[in-house]
């Protein structure tokens, strides 16, 4: 593992909830503010954490190593809220990054969010939805700070959450965390009803084989964003299901590295 400087459980909420804390790491050398990488686990709304379901180690040091700063974040769970709270979290993370740059010479300008499963649909919501004051909640003290990312990857994240017949692997937590089964309070709660010509890049990795939240997830979402005319390119995964296979696969790691460099490196 690199050495370098770590903050860790920063009380992002200021209300000493674990599940409203981050990780930062800063690159071992840096020429200028860095740019920041944002990861929010999977686990399907109701389990997980930033360190026990934290992208690999050697991940994380090939980030830094590169020049990016990178955060791990917690966020509330079906059982302690109900969406959006989720979203209101995730958008409190980027505001206090943003409004602690100076301290931890991170670039305010250059902040990329990814995740896995329920931690890329968090992701994406913050892609889909910056300036919606809708979603932006009261969450920190910074809220004079923009929630704004500039890119975004998906790692078989659900999108829309009104398709019929959807695995109940998925959607059995899902309403969980709605709180309902109403479908309208579903159709508020699939990122793809928020897609927009102002979506930030993204890029979209999924397995075919996904049984838990099938492939068409994917297309959709991406379907969406090319007919806005947004940025968006989509990895699918042969052999692969929800997480597993080839997203551990070196050629999966390059196509991610490069689009985070496209977007967040000058």
């Amino acid at each position: 593992m690199i050495t370098s400087e770590s903050y860790l459980d920063l009380d992002y909420a200021g209300t000493g909830d674990r599940n409203q804390m981050l990780d930062l790491r800063l690159p071992p050398t840096a020429r200028g503010p860095a740019p920041v990488i944002v990861w929010f686990h999977g686990g399907g709304w109701h389990k997980g954490d930033k360190r026990a379901h934290d992208v690999p180690a050697p991940v994380i040091d090939r980030y830094l190593a590169r020049g990016y700063a990178v955060a791990s974040a917690n966020y509330r769970l079906a059982q302690q809220a109900s969406f959006p709270a989720q979203i209101h979290d995730g958008k409190a993370v980027i505001r206090f990054l943003r409004g602690h740059a100076q301290q931890f010479n991170l670039d305010p300008a250059r902040i990329g969010v990814w995740g896995q499963s329920a931690g890329a649909y968090l992701a994406v919501f913050l892609g889909l939805t910056n300036g919606n004051p809708a979603l932006e909640g009261n969450v920190g003290q910074h809220l004079d700070q923009s929630s704004a990312v500039r890119v975004v990857v998906n790692r078989c994240a659900p999108t829309d959450m009104t398709l019929p017949n959807q695995p109940a692997a998925l959607m059995e937590p899902f309403h969980k965390m709605l709180g309902d089964a109403n479908p309208v309070l579903a159709a508020q709660a699939s990122p793809v009803t928020y897609v927009s010509q102002h979506a930030v890049p993204m890029l979209i990795v999924h397995g075919e084989d996904d049984a838990i939240v099938p492939i068409h997830h994917a297309k959709i979402l991406a379907a969406a964003l090319q007919n806005v005319g947004a940025e968006v390119a989509v990895l699918p995964l042969q052999d692969s299901g929800h997480g597993t296979g080839r997203f551990q696969a070196p050629a999966t790691d390059s196509v991610i590295d490069g689009f985070f460099d496209k977007h967040l490196h000058p």
